[in-house]
C-alpha cells in the first residue's frame, strides 16, 4: 500500500517537497504543546526571532540537497533550544531522507517532556517508527498525533496503511473511507482500499475500487495493474486491457510483461503475445528472472511453430 511521505532514502524532488513543508512551520507553528513551565528570558520574542535565520539556512541546505549541512544546522539550533519542535522534526526529516530511521526515532524520543504532546512531533515520530520497522509503535504515535490535534489527511492514510499491515482491516477501512469523504477522487486512497479488499479475498469489490482509482487518475499504472489482477479470473478481456494500459505506463515492469505475454499466449493470441514475451526474454535481468526467461524462450519457440 502507498504510504504517506518519508520512506527510507528519497529523491531530491521529494526532499524539496519536504523542505517546503518544513518552511511553512514557524517556531510557534502547529498546535502548541501545553506549557508546563513559566516563561523565561529565553522565551523573549526577540530571542526567538533570532532563530529564524539559522532555521531558514538549515531549510535551504536541505532543499538544495546538502543534507549533512542541514542536519548540522538543525542540531545546532537544538543545542540552543531543545524545545524548538520544528528544528527537531526538521532534523528527523533529514535523517529519514538518509535512511537513518532509528536515529530519527531516538532524536524525537529525546524531546523535552513538554514537547511529548506536540502533534507535529508525534506525527514525525510515527513516520520514523514506521520507517524503522516498528509498525505497532508507529500506529500508536499517529493515533496520539490525531488525539493531540493533528488533522492532516495524510495521517488518515498513514494509519490506514499501518492498520492494514497489522491485520486491523476494519480500522484500516474506516481510515480510507474517512479520506474518501474528504476527497472522493483520491486515486491513491481508492488503490489502498482495493489492496485491502484483495487481501480479504474480495476481488470483485477490489476491482471496483481500482476502477475508481484509474478514473481519478488514468496514469496510475499500479492501479491498472492491480485491476487486471483483480479481474483476471472473471474477466480476462478486461484484465488484458488493464494490463496493456499499465504496460504502456511502465514498459520496464518485467513481472507485468511476463503476465501479459503469458495470458495472451494462453488466450490463443500468439501475435499479440510475442512482442511482450520477446521483450521479456531480451531485457529481463537474468540474475532475477533466469528461470522465467527460460520458460518464456520455450514458449516463444512454441508460438513460432
Amino acid at each position: 500500500m502507498t504510504a504517506g511521505p518519508a520512506a527510507t532514502a528519497r529523491s531530491s524532488a521529494v526532499d524539496a517537497e519536504a523542505a517546503a513543508r518544513l518552511r511553512a512551520l514557524g517556531y510557534t507553528s502547529g498546535t502548541p504543546a501545553p506549557r508546563t513551565r513559566p516563561y523565561t528570558d529565553a522565551d523573549d520574542p526577540k530571542r526567538l526571532l533570532a532563530l529564524n535565520e539559522p532555521f531558514n539556512v538549515a531549510l535551504d541546505a536541505f532543499s538544495d540537497g546538502r543534507r549533512d549541512e542541514a542536519l548540522a544546522a538543525f542540531r545546532a539550533l537544538l543545542a540552543k533550544r531543545p524545545d524548538f519542535v520544528s528544528a527537531r522534526t526538521g532534523a528527523a526529516t533529514v535523517l529519514l531522507s538518509q535512511g537513518r530511521a532509528a536515529e530519527a526515532v531516538g532524536l524525537l524520543e529525546a524531546a523535552p517532556a513538554a514537547q511529548t504532546r506536540s502533534p507535529d512531533l508525534l506525527a514525525k515520530l510515527g513516520a520514523a517508527r514506521r520507517d524503522a520497522g516498528d509498525v505497532a509503535a508507529a500506529a500508536h504515535a499517529f493515533e496520539q498525533a490525531r488525539a493531540a490535534g493533528n488533522h492532516n489527511p495524510e495521517l488518515l492514510n498513514d494509519l490506514g496503511v499501518l492498520y492494514a499491515r497489522l491485520g486491523r482491516a476494519d480500522e484500516a477501512r474506516a481510515m480510507f473511507k474517512a479520506l474518501l469523504t474528504i476527497d472522493p477522487n483520491a486515486g491513491g486512497t481508492w488503490y489502498n482500499l482495493g489492496l485491502l479488499d484483495i487481501s480479504q479475498h474480495q476481488n470483485a469489490v477490489a476491482a471496483e475500487a481500482f476502477r475508481h482509482a484509474v478514473e481519478a487518475d488514468s496514469s496510475y499504472a499500479d492501479a491498472w495493474q492491480a485491476l487486471g489482477a483483480a479481474v483476471i479470473v472473471q474477466n480476462r478481456a478486461e484484465a488484458i486491457a488493464a494490463w496493456r494500459r499499465a504496460e504502456a505506463l511502465q514498459p520496464r515492469d518485467f513481472d507485468l510483461l511476463f503476465n501479459l505475454g503469458t495470458v495472451l499466449a494462453d488466450s490463443g493470441r500468439p501475435a499479440d503475445a510475442l512482442p511482450y514475451l520477446e521483450r521479456f526474454a531480451r531485457e529481463a535481468p537474468r540474475d532475477r528472472y533466469r528461470p522465467d526467461v527460460a520458460r518464456v524462450e520455450a514458449l516463444i519457440a512454441k508460438l513460432r511453430r
